[in-house]
């Protein structure tokens, strides 16, 4: 797989190389020590012990005794000075240190190198070439090839321990937490490298205690997996001493304790296990104590009491680390290093004159120099994979001499695909092809050198054949054959996408399967076809070594398309939902985990074979024969024994694995025993829907029939009764094997009778009472239409037509669409989707309506009677639409970081790539046509501005304040031609268009919060819902706050503060008349004057996401998958 080296801006590096260089100078000499390992201890210790561990583990081609004094000395002098402020890698956010270049581009790029090197050494110019092989300062993995190819197998051995000592600092989490680490910080600098100074060549040495144990080297592709594994190894298991409260990271936590008996004395640690399954002490957890009231007054990795036994098992698991990937990098070395000699031999034999031949063998090799030839590489990179291939990746230069063609068939240096390869040399194409989606698989595909073809026959849904007679089966998926159900459905669905198409196929790395047929990803009118086939429940996912660059995405969309029944998928699996996670646990114990089922099939169903699976696969349950869950009831699985809920009998009572429920959060998933999704809860990487570890309430579902992943079906338990004690006889804060809480309208007589009989257990929802007009206080009536439309499961978000509203549904028969409604709450029309759920509505001028898909899929604009107009799929799944004056569309892909340009009638005007971190904000188209966007940087808001006419980006920024955490989409305030933006935080960023100046201000609202909701603009203020972190009670409000355009100014007046009784949702609304409207995560619906006195409220009783549209004089909200209307 190749590598490549990120655009790297030299006249920005050399702006501020050159400024901060001189002035640090002195700075980097004196703080060197506390960088990273002893470097006369440590380093050589570690790199000591990875040569031990390959010589053991590969005998046939060991490393001599000058290989290792070489390897050493280039790990010491790694560290020499001004090297080490390069020496950061943090794999969460791809960042080094204060901005400087990360320790895998340092270590593996000579441009990178000699660029940094030259200009941290005050030279104050660049190099005449980056790429220079007599470059002194270059010890860049690049070099080290370059050196061994050449026979300086001396210098190459010293670049490699260059490398190793940085593979080295990936196993520190200072290094890979963004933990700066100085001695003025904190009194002992690193705690973890001070304590490992210990460790010393010639007293360390764990190689032959790793062997003995069958230990093996950890063999990876390329040198930048080796970077990743380790790194994110110690970013995400372990803590460095000032990154312990860090909001930055969401592992490792604190939710697991223990105590351990130390010297006499209980002590209390934060637990963890690690990639092993080995528990391990993460944090010591100083307490004091006050009559009854116990706490935690401090959080450290070392303290006199209990010496070094933390940091001491931070060192046992990340040292072993280093050393299994460490020797596994030296295999790959050597590896690469003698297939490069042998192709700089064969290419250029044994002569000592170098002049030019380094520019010619990184061009061989695919690292570039645009001068030495017409080809212009645009990548530095090429990695020899296990067949000993380079593949390379160009563009060809136009040329008024050189037919491009000629250039790409007949090129002596070019390298086509492995041999023996299917593909037919006048098919052969080796640069990138604009008909390819790019970034589809995290991984970059293995090879981009393409053949062409007409597709000619079909043969089912994974193999079709192509005009020169060759036969091409899909990479990564399989579709049912002749005789299985869905043959002739799959087959048809890859008919109508290719056949008779010209199609363009990129061979994997395995190219041929054993029946002679080509392996391929296939391309055709700018769409995945492997992947579509798996989105649209065609095909499943198999990923089959070594052709797995997609294999993750491929298994994701599988998922997707179970979950929305796509395809074969449509019979659905038995209705058997995970309805309630107890996962912080219960008062007596944050161990005392439990999971409840419910079935919500008419009949009992057999859960023999059935499994429950998290993705860390800690639970994985697997349900023994003869389970049997009751038609509508409910099934309750306890972690460890039965004693978790100490009076109702669980019905499985299992271990959760290693660590059990993850407290931030993971995803989990019920299979049947077909190996089908029936039921899956939680995002990947994000926090739980809901719950509380503060008080241990669990997380419940709102409605079996609604999508486990929508996080809106979910709910906190709302405390209005309690069923089942815990281990210590206190109250379960949820509702184990009885039907959830669930509150309606506090105070009427509708609640009184559902608090009753969830009180006494005797029913599910309450019906009735909210179907007809009841007044909410004078002159303002509220109706709940949902009965009123037929057919409709689910009311999701409204839009006003200007003869009614239009509403995103889920109808009955499990489909998703949209419906359009009169003023007398009569439908008009109904438009069914095949991409499953419809979301952001926004009505034009002329009636027509246009929407988005948020699981995936196009954006779709239907006419004033429901007929579509066209769709546009880019691909992936999208940030909210933004239109400019002109009717233009605006979107980011959220995974991808692309900003979108569609015109009023659906074509793409441009895709821009430029920038990073912006996928899923939501555009700011302004006057003059450009279109903002903000982005998370690293944890602080960042913005980008983007040519509306062509896409090129135009200009970026960041705040440069740390407590400023996280931006919401921006808005724009079209008469003062400004753009606001509310963070995570107690500050306001404002952006003025013409200037791109960027200002912070702080408010007094609310003191110490954070916004919920984007600022809304008004014409003399912005309102902005926020909530009190700091509060127990997490106190709510909106708050009107004055615009600040007065330059220099940093604190924001209030103009008036409205306490609210939850967090305000999604947005807040205005209308013509200045009035205020809003929905709050408790479910309540409420207006405002326009100085924040209350006008009405309306308690719908739910903690879900709640949408509203406002028309002339009346309200439309759906809350709960419920449809209200309140007029005015």
């Amino acid at each position: 797989m190749n590598y490549f080296l990120p655009i790297v801006n030299h006249k920005n590096l050399v702006k501020t190389s050159v400024i901060m260089g001189v002035t640090l100078f002195y700075f980097w000499v004196s703080m060197l020590p506390v960088f990273s390992y002893s470097q006369y201890n440590t380093h050589p210790a570690l790199t000591n012990a990875a040569i031990d561990f390959y010589n053991l583990s590969f005998s046939e081609n060991k490393l001599t005794d000058d290989d290792k004094k070489n390897l050493i000395e280039g790990a010491i002098r790694e560290d020499d000075a001004p090297l080490s402020v390069n020496h950061f890698y943090d794999p969460v956010y791809n960042e080094g240190w204060l901005g400087y270049t990360t320790s895998k581009e340092w270590g593996l790029y000579s441009e990178v190198r000699q660029a940094t090197t030259n200009l941290a050494l005050a030279q104050y110019k660049l190099p005449t070439s980056f790429i220079d092989s007599t470059s002194y300062a270059d010890w860049s993995y690049e070099r080290a090839i370059w050196d061994y190819a050449r026979g300086d197998r001396k210098r190459a051995m010293i670049g490699m321990g260059h490398l190793l000592h940085l593979l080295e600092d990936s196993a520190v989490p200072e290094h890979t937490r963004g933990d700066t680490h100085l001695p003025w910080h904190h009194a002992t600098s690193s705690p973890y490298e001070k304590e490992t100074d210990k460790w010393k060549i010639n007293i360390w040495n764990i190689s032959e205690n790793l062997f003995n144990e069958g230990e093996n080297p950890i063999l990876l592709s390329s040198q930048e997996k080796y970077f990743d594994e380790i790194a994110k190894y110690s970013n995400g298991y372990f803590f460095s001493e000032d990154t312990i409260f860090s909001d930055k990271y969401y592992s490792p936590n604190l939710n697991s304790t223990k105590f351990f008996l130390i010297k006499n004395e209980n002590k209390l640690f934060a637990i963890n296990y690690d990639k092993n399954g080995r528990e391990y002490k993460l944090a010591l957890l100083n307490t004091f104590s006050l009559r009854n009231f116990t706490d935690v007054n401090e959080v450290t990795l070392e303290d006199p009491d209990i010496g070094s036994i933390i940091l001491d098992g931070y060192w046992e698991r990340l040292s072993n680390e280093f050393v299994l990937n460490g020797a596994g990098a030296l295999k790959l070395f050597l590896e690469q290093g003698e297939e490069a000699k042998k192709l700089y031999i064969e290419k250029y034999g044994e002569s000592n004159d170098e002049d030019g031949l380094w520019d010619k063998f990184l061009g061989f090799f695919g690292f570039g120099n645009e001068n030495n030839t017409n080809i212009d590489f645009q990548i530095i990179g090429g990695v020899l994979n296990n067949d000993n291939i380079v593949y390379i990746e160009q563009n060809i230069k136009d040329d008024a001499n050189n037919d491009n063609d000629d250039a790409i068939l007949n090129n002596d240096d070019a390298i086509s695909s492995p041999s023996p390869s299917p593909l037919l040399n006048d098919d052969i194409i080796l640069q990138n092809d604009d008909s390819v989606p790019s970034n589809y698989c995290d991984d970059e595909l293995e090879n981009r050198s393409f053949i062409n073809g007409e597709v000619v026959a079909v043969q089912d849904g994974d193999t079709f054949q192509i005009h020169s007679g060759r036969f091409i089966r899909l990479i990564g998926v399989d579709s049912p054959e002749k005789n299985d159900d869905y043959y002739e459905d799959a087959k048809k669905a890859l008919s109508e996408m290719i056949m008779g198409n010209e199609v363009l196929i990129e061979a994997g790395l395995d190219d041929t399967d054993n029946f002679g047929r080509m392996l391929g990803y296939v391309f055709v009118n700018n769409k995945f076809v492997n992947l579509d086939m798996i989105k649209n429940g065609w095909a499943s996912a198999t990923p089959v070594k070594p052709n797995t660059a997609c294999a993750r995405l491929f298994k994701d969309s599988e998922d997707d398309a179970k979950i929305d029944r796509m395809g074969m998928w449509v019979v659905p699996a038995k209705r058997v939902v995970i309805n309630e996670i107890a996962w912080a646990g219960t008062g007596a114990s944050p161990y005392d985990e439990w999971i409840e089922l419910y079935n919500a099939e008419g009949e009992d169903v057999d859960l023999s074979g059935w499994r429950l699976e998290s993705d860390d696969l800690s639970p994985a349950i697997e349900f023994p024969e003869g389970t049997i869950i009751g038609a509508g009831k409910y099934f309750l699985i306890e972690r460890f024994n039965d004693d978790v809920v100490s009076n109702i009998d669980a019905d499985l009572a299992v271990s959760f694995g290693h660590g059990g429920l993850n407290n931030n959060g993971e995803v989990i998933a019920l299979y049947n025993d077909f190996g089908v999704v029936a039921d899956m809860v939680g995002e990947k990487d994000k926090m739980w829907y809901s719950g509380n570890s503060g008080d241990r309430v669990s997380m419940e579902r709102i409605d079996p029939l609604v999508s486990g992943k929508d996080y809106s079906n979910w709910k906190n338990f709302t405390g209005l009764s309690f069923n089942g004690e815990d281990s210590d006889g206190g109250e379960i804060k949820g509702t184990p094997k009885r039907v959830n809480s669930k509150v309606i309208s506090r105070g009427s007589a509708d609640f009184m009778l559902a608090s009753l009989g969830s009180l006494l257990g005797i029913g599910g929802d309450f019906e009735g009472g909210l179907n007809e007009p009841e007044m909410l206080s004078d002159g303002v009536v509220y109706n709940d239409l949902s009965s009123k439309i037929i057919g409709i499961a689910l009311f999701f978000e409204p839009a006003v037509l200007p003869d009614g509203i239009i509403v995103s549904v889920r109808f009955s028969d499990s489909s998703y669409g949209v419906v359009a409604i009169n003023g007398d709450g009569v439908e008009k029309w109904r438009y069914k989707s095949t991409y499953g759920r419809t979301a952001n509505l926004i009505v034009l001028d002329d009636g027509s309506v246009m929407f988005r898909h948020p699981a995936g899929g196009p954006i779709t604009k239907l006419d004033v009677n429901g007929n579509k107009i066209w769709d546009s799929d880019i691909g992936g799944k999208t940030s909210d639409l933004a239109l400019d004056d002109d009717g233009n569309v605006f979107f980011t892909i959220v995974s991808l970081d692309k900003m979108v340009k569609l015109s009023p009638n659906g074509d793409t005007l441009w895709i821009s790539t430029d920038g990073s971190r912006f996928g899923g904000f939501n555009p700011a188209p302004v006057d003059g046509g450009d279109v903002f966007v903000s982005a998370d940087m690293n944890g602080l808001p960042g913005f980008y501005r983007f040519n509306g006419d062509t896409g090129e980006l135009l200009w970026s920024d960041r705040v440069k304040i740390a407590s400023l955490y996280k931006a919401i989409n921006l808005t724009y305030d079209k008469e003062e031609n400004m753009l606001y933006a509310s963070t995570r935080s107690t500050r306001i960023i404002r952006i003025k268009v013409l200037t791109n100046e960027m200002s912070e201000y702080m408010t007094s609202c609310n003191e110490g919060v954070i916004a919920t909701v984007p600022t809304k603009v008004r014409e003399d203020s912005l309102l902005i819902g926020m909530f009190n972190v700091f509060d127990v009670n997490r106190k709510a409000a909106i708050c009107s706050i004055e615009k600040g355009n007065e330059d220099g100014k940093i604190f924001l007046d209030t103009n008036w503060e409205a306490e609210l009784s939850g967090e305000v949702l999604n947005k807040i609304e205005t209308d013509l008349y200045g009035n205020i409207f809003f929905t709050t995560k408790d479910g309540v619906v409420e207006s405002l004057d326009s100085e924040g006195n209350t006008r009405w409220s309306l308690d719908l009783g739910s903690s879900v996401s709640g949408h509203l549209a406002i028309g002339d004089s009346v309200v439309y909200v759906s809350i709960d998958g419920k449809l209200f209307e309140i007029s005015e």
